[in-house]
């Protein structure tokens, strides 16, 4: 896919998870381009979406790609992670809008995310850095709530970049509760 491709998918993408419900005609206004230069990138409404979720969850995958899960370095890299996901915050938006859908490719990324970061939210736990009191698999679930409503804050303008990725490293490591309160 060439850059300029490339920019109108992001485009797309962006309208797509601002507006998942918008017409072609808000979609193509949305993203900047003519109505017909969207039915080229994807033909008809619901392949349009069908290669949106397909392009941001090849970004995604290789967000995933990126990384080397080595517990011993649980902070830094979950904070480059954070950083990582917030790049591509639309398209999480995206594939979270559009979860209900059945579409393979979403289902086989979900699952990947979900096999990554439990085994090695796993292995933290083995090496003592994370509580083991809460399952790997519900750490899993706290970081992708936590960053996807975290992102949607900041695509809304109430937060900033910077902002997300010290919440998310604050919030995660040491909790919400003031030290010594309860």
């Amino acid at each position: 896919m060439n850059a300029k491709k490339r920019q109108r998918m992001d485009d797309l993408i962006i309208a797509l998870a601002t507006n998942p419900s918008a017409s072609l005609n808000e979609l193509a206004e949305a993203a900047g381009i003519g109505k017909t230069t969207l039915y080229r990138l994807g033909g008809a409404r619901e392949s349009l979406v069908e290669k949106a979720v397909s392009y941001a969850v090849a970004k995604l995958s290789a967000i995933l790609d990126e990384f080397v899960f080595d517990a011993r370095h649980i902070r830094p890299l979950l904070v480059r992670l954070a950083q990582r996901s917030l790049d591509e915050g639309a398209s999480i938006l995206l594939l979270v809008a559009c979860c209900h859908l059945n579409i393979s490719a979403l289902s086989q990324l979900e699952q990947r995310w979900h096999q990554t970061l439990d085994t090695f939210f796993l292995q933290a736990q083995q090496e003592g850095l994370l509580r083991i009191d809460i399952s790997a698999s519900a750490l899993t679930e706290t970081w992708g709530a936590l960053m996807s409503g975290l992102i949607f804050s900041e695509q809304q303008g109430r937060m900033t970049k910077a902002e997300v990725v010290d919440t998310v490293e604050k919030v995660f490591f040491q909790g919400a509760l003031a030290q010594g309160k309860a």
